[in-house]
Protein backbone atom coordinates (compact mmCIF):
# COMPACT_ATOMS: atom_id res chain seq x y z
CA UNK A 1 0.00 0.00 0.00
CA UNK A 2 1.29 3.69 -0.53
CA UNK A 3 3.27 5.12 2.53
CA UNK A 4 1.05 7.96 4.34
CA UNK A 5 4.11 9.90 4.24
CA UNK A 6 5.77 9.39 1.07
CA UNK A 7 9.53 10.14 0.38
CA UNK A 8 9.21 10.20 -3.36
CA UNK A 9 6.54 10.34 -6.03
CA UNK A 10 5.72 6.76 -5.98
CA UNK A 11 6.51 5.52 -1.94
CA UNK A 12 4.95 1.55 -1.61
CA UNK A 13 5.63 -0.14 1.46
CA UNK A 14 5.78 -4.01 0.87
CA UNK A 15 4.44 -5.75 4.08
CA UNK A 16 4.14 -9.90 4.61
CA UNK A 17 1.29 -11.01 7.13
CA UNK A 18 3.89 -12.71 9.22
CA UNK A 19 5.36 -11.20 11.76
CA UNK A 20 9.19 -10.61 11.79
CA UNK A 21 10.66 -7.61 13.86
CA UNK A 22 13.19 -6.49 11.66
CA UNK A 23 15.41 -8.15 9.14
CA UNK A 24 18.33 -9.31 11.43
CA UNK A 25 15.62 -11.26 13.50
CA UNK A 26 15.35 -13.37 10.70
CA UNK A 27 16.31 -17.35 11.81
CA UNK A 28 14.79 -19.48 9.35
CA UNK A 29 15.34 -20.57 6.01
CA UNK A 30 11.57 -20.20 5.06
CA UNK A 31 11.79 -16.74 6.72
CA UNK A 32 14.38 -15.56 3.77
CA UNK A 33 11.67 -16.81 1.08
CA UNK A 34 9.29 -14.46 2.57
CA UNK A 35 12.21 -12.10 1.94
CA UNK A 36 12.31 -13.24 -1.26
CA UNK A 37 8.64 -13.05 -1.84
CA UNK A 38 8.54 -9.04 -0.94
CA UNK A 39 11.54 -8.51 -3.74
CA UNK A 40 9.36 -10.42 -6.20
CA UNK A 41 6.35 -8.37 -5.56
CA UNK A 42 8.44 -5.51 -5.73
CA UNK A 43 9.06 -6.52 -9.10
CA UNK A 44 5.49 -6.75 -9.88
CA UNK A 45 5.00 -3.22 -8.99
CA UNK A 46 7.68 -1.68 -10.86
CA UNK A 47 6.64 -3.35 -13.84
CA UNK A 48 2.71 -2.95 -13.98
CA UNK A 49 3.34 0.87 -13.23
CA UNK A 50 6.09 1.02 -15.66
CA UNK A 51 8.20 2.97 -13.36
CA UNK A 52 11.73 4.06 -15.07
CA UNK A 53 13.91 3.04 -11.76
CA UNK A 54 13.67 3.11 -8.40
CA UNK A 55 15.02 2.55 -4.58
CA UNK A 56 14.28 -0.50 -2.25
CA UNK A 57 15.02 -0.23 1.04
CA UNK A 58 14.67 -2.07 4.29
CA UNK A 59 15.45 -0.34 7.49
CA UNK A 60 16.66 -2.26 10.20
CA UNK A 61 17.17 -0.53 14.07
CA UNK A 62 15.55 1.93 15.68
CA UNK A 63 19.22 3.85 15.22
CA UNK A 64 18.86 3.08 10.91
CA UNK A 65 15.21 4.49 10.56
CA UNK A 66 13.18 2.10 10.95
CA UNK A 67 9.78 3.17 12.93
CA UNK A 68 7.77 0.36 12.51
CA UNK A 69 9.00 -3.15 14.13
CA UNK A 70 7.66 -5.52 11.46
CA UNK A 71 9.56 -6.53 8.63
CA UNK A 72 8.47 -4.37 5.70
CA UNK A 73 10.06 -3.07 1.94
CA UNK A 74 9.73 0.67 0.50
CA UNK A 75 9.41 0.80 -3.34
CA UNK A 76 10.93 4.33 -3.90
CA UNK A 77 10.47 5.88 -7.10
CA UNK A 78 10.48 9.47 -8.53
CA UNK A 79 8.26 8.18 -11.89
Amino acid sequence: FDDINPKMKTHILIIPKKHIERFDKIEYVEDMELVKGLFEVASKIIKEKKLDGCKLQMNCGKNHGQEVFHIHLHLLSNS
